[in-house]
């Protein structure tokens, strides 16, 4: 009573105060509570009027409860498209619940398409296979975990007392989640409308279990015996049987059972609903929030939800919302990328040196790559400007593209291909790669899935060239300070190396000197790359205005099996066809280098009288032949002039040239008509042994490098004296007598005789070899013939 009389003392104070600060409102007592409050907030500074900032903030209040997240569940498979056959697992991932992962009820439900109408798979025995047997199916794998039931039935172990079991491995559960066991109050179920944004709460809380026959779960604690254990084929002696660290009733309603692991069988469906706690409270005065359960699309919410079972409600939904590992699109779909180098790559219309474009496809989510199955496209666009790939006006190349080492297009495992650009239209200006790529699956399905590449070229005929650099030291000393200075001057070789290789052979411990012919001017902004990185010049003359010019100077440092590419981009201007307007265009061309050991070759300089054997031929899709040389086995016409020359792109010292073992020089050389070519070192002779006779001829050099450039690498580059070294190095050749040489034709001369004609090429060696076989045979009997013959004859009695 003291407490209300002091609390209407400090009303009637207040109300004083307020008329006294507040005197217009004291006189304004018959306006509404509302103008009252609008004349209180203008005074204050604040706008109330239509559209005002405070009105859209009480409107957004007053909606912000229809605008939440209900509790939902997504799937993640493992692997992404399984096979029949093959172990999958679904991995949960629950959103908007109030519960830790761990003490979330999941109950997984499996669709097999083999059970359709199988009186076997209706496990709870009510006549049709349904969502309760896809509950307990899932919850069977689960709880068992591959655990041998059957040989338990067959030993007896369920035979006991039904109710009773020896591991005593029950479970009770609760509304919301195996958190909410220690509070009292009485859970409240709802379902969200994803439309109204609204709860709704259901008339009974139910759990979503799997339903067995007379076998109800988690009502109590100790109510799982030996009927349920056989049901459920788990271990009576065991009472985790999944090893999950939970009771074996606990595995069964799906506690914490954030993942499930099955053999995929062809079309199988999978489901899931999560029951836990969601993050929005209950109306009522108490610690509880609304139990709800989370599906993997869409809420689980129905028109007339007030007039369904709770469990027939939520069983609705589950059975909706299934889903197989392929759903979406994309396990169906195989990922593939291309990848291609150079990236600018150039075409040569004169169709000498080209870029060797390499591409190569990637596929990420297939089974076995190295059954893949591959069809290449190749496609010439003429606009500059053609980007998207829909509108690329573009031209098929054709069946004989310039491809190298892998004519084919089309093939299993042919995840990549190289094609040289040596196309005569100046005008191409882009390329267009396009693979499909093919899987077979068991049970006859397929995966496809398709990559595109858009490569800009540029179109130009020239090339970069290589040379042994020539290196020349002038040192210079100073008296008074007593030290020597030395300047080193780098020229190119006369003759270029490794015209026509791929990839140009080069030895350790040399420099190469690289340039690209720009007679004409034509190019400009030149930017020089060694294995990726900005390639540094050597001396003063490979740079004009601290820029790069069209020369460039490297060392070979690296071992045997290195391998350089060096990549020069450059800038050429293009005028167009009525001179008025102006462009630059990038050139990029690529040369690759190899650290080999030095070797030298022997060929022949004249075909016409001497050249190298021919083994037979190869035969390529387009009835081309070509032929299959030997390195060591010449024919020459006996009595012509024959003319050699040694192949060697790292060899610059001079050669020492033996005929049948003889040293040729100024003395020998009459002996043999010969003559060495003072220019190129050649070597010709006159062949007068007769038919049937050969010659041996060798070519032999001292590879070591010169002094100057000993000095560069060590005082420039650190190579110790030691890693240089001198190495002889020699080629032996045999030549042959004949009277005339075997001329040379083509696959579509010979017509459907290509194959007997490749085979008479090499006749005479194939010849040779079985009339030594056959004669060896003969003479091996006629042996033993005589042997037998010489022998005492002796009776048998």
């Amino acid at each position: 009573m003291k407490k209300l009389k002091s609390l209407s003392k400090i009303f009637l104070v207040s109300l004083m105060i307020f008329f006294v600060a507040f005197p217009a409102y004291a006189t304004s007592l018959s306006d509404s509570p509302k103008q009252i409050w609008d004349d209180m907030l203008k005074d204050l500074g604040i706008n109330t009027g239509e559209g005002s900032s405070l009105e859209k903030s009480i409107k957004l209040f007053n909606t912000s409860s229809y605008k939440k997240s209900s509790p939902q569940v997504s799937l993640t498979f493992s692997p992404e498209n399984p096979e029949p056959g093959e172990e999958v697992t679904a991995t949960a991932i629950p959103l908007y619940f109030m519960n830790d992962p761990s003490n979330l009820y999941y109950t997984w439900a499996l669709k097999r398409k083999a059970c359709f109408k199988k009186p076997e798979c209706d496990y709870n025995a009510n006549g049709d296979y349904d969502i309760e047997d896809y509950k307990i199916e899932a919850a069977r794998i689960i709880a068992s975990n591959g655990f041998d039931w059957r040989e338990a039935a067959e030993n007896g172990e369920y035979d006991q007392i039904p109710s009773y079991t020896p591991d005593q491995d029950g479970y009770k559960a609760y509304h919301g989640g195996n958190d909410q066991r220690k509070k009292q109050n009485i859970a409240q179920c709802f379902v969200h409308n994803p439309e109204t944004g609204k709860e709704f709460k259901l008339r009974k809380c139910a759990h979503l279990f799997p339903n067995a026959p007379n076998l109800s779960l988690a009502e109590t604690n100790v109510d799982f015996g030996l009927d349920k254990e056989k049901f459920w084929h788990t271990d009576p002696n065991n009472p985790d049987t999944a090893g999950t660290g939970n009771s074996d009733e606990a595995n069964v309603i799906g506690l914490g059972v954030i993942s499930f692991t099955w053999i995929y069988q062809s079309d199988d469906k999978i489901g899931l609903a999560v029951e836990g706690i969601s993050i929005e409270p209950t109306e009522a005065y108490d610690s509880t929030y609304q139990t709800m359960w989370g599906f993997l699309e869409q809420p689980c919410y129905k028109e007339k939800y007030y007039e369904l079972d709770t469990k027939v409600l939520l069983n609705q939904c589950l059975q909706e919302q299934m889903i197989t590992p392929f759903e979406g699109g994309k396990a169906k779909i195989l990922d593939v990328a291309l990848s291609f180098s150079p990236e600018t790559p150039t075409n040569d219309p004169e169709g000498k040196n080209g870029a060797y474009l390499m591409v190569n496809s990637y596929v990420q989510n297939s089974k076995n790559k190295n059954y893949l199955k591959y069809n290449w496209s190749v496609y010439t666009s003429t606009e500059a400007n053609a980007i998207a790939l829909d509108n690329i006006e573009s031209t098929w190349i054709g069946p004989k593209m310039r491809l190298l080492g892998n004519p084919k297009t089309t093939g299993v495992g042919l995840n990549s291909f190289k094609l040289n650009l040596n196309f005569p239209d100046t005008n191409i200006k882009f390329l267009k790669i396009k693979v499909t790529v093919t899987e077979n699956l068991i049970g006859g399905k397929k995966k496809k899935g398709t990559g595109y590449a858009i490569i800009p070229i540029t179109n130009t005929s020239k090339k970069i060239d290589a040379y042994l650099a020539k290196v020349s030291a002038n040192t210079t000393t100073d008296d008074i300070a007593k030290t020597k200075t030395t300047n080193y001057t780098i020229t190119n070789e006369e003759t270029a190396i490794c015209k026509v290789s791929v990839i140009c052979p080069v030895a350790k411990n040399e420099i190469l000197a690289l340039q690209i012919s720009n007679e004409d001017d034509a190019l400009s902004n030149f930017s020089w790359m060694i294995n990726d990185k900005p390639l540094s010049c050597l001396i003063d003359e490979c740079k004009s205005n601290g820029e790069a010019t069209n020369k460039a100077y490297f060392p070979i440092l690296g071992e045997i099996g290195t391998q350089y590419s060096v990549n020069l981009t450059a800038e050429k201007e293009i005028t167009s066809k009525n001179n008025s307007d102006k462009s630059q265009e990038k050139v990029n061309l690529t040369k690759v280098f190899e650290v080999v050991e030095p070797e030298i070759n022997i060929i022949s300089a004249d075909k016409s009288t001497c050249q190298a054997k021919i083994w037979g031929h190869y035969v390529d899709n387009d009835g081309d032949l070509f032929p299959d040389k030997s390195e060591d086995e010449f024919q020459a016409i006996s009595g012509s002039e024959v003319q050699l020359s040694s192949a060697s792109s790292i060899i610059s010292n001079d050669i020492t040239w033996y005929i049948d073992g003889i040293a040729i020089n100024d003395e020998t050389a009459p002996f043999f008509g010969a003559s060495l070519d003072s220019e190129t070192g050649n070597l010709t002779f006159k062949a007068n042994k007769p038919v049937g006779e050969s010659y041996s001829i060798s070519a032999e050099s001292l590879y070591m490098q010169n002094n100057s450039v000993r000095k560069l690498l060590s005082e420039n580059f650190g190579i110790a004296s030691s890693d240089f070294y001198e190495k002889m190095i020699s080629k032996t050749i045999t030549i042959d007598m004949v009277e005339s040489l075997s001329g040379s034709t083509t696959a579509k001369a010979i017509g459907n005789k290509k194959i007997l004609a490749s085979l008479f090429s090499g006749m005479p060696i194939y010849l040779n070899f079985l009339f030594r076989i056959v004669l060896t045979s003969f003479l091996f009997f006629f042996v033993i013939k005589i042997i037998f013959n010489l022998l005492p004859k002796t009776n048998e009695n």
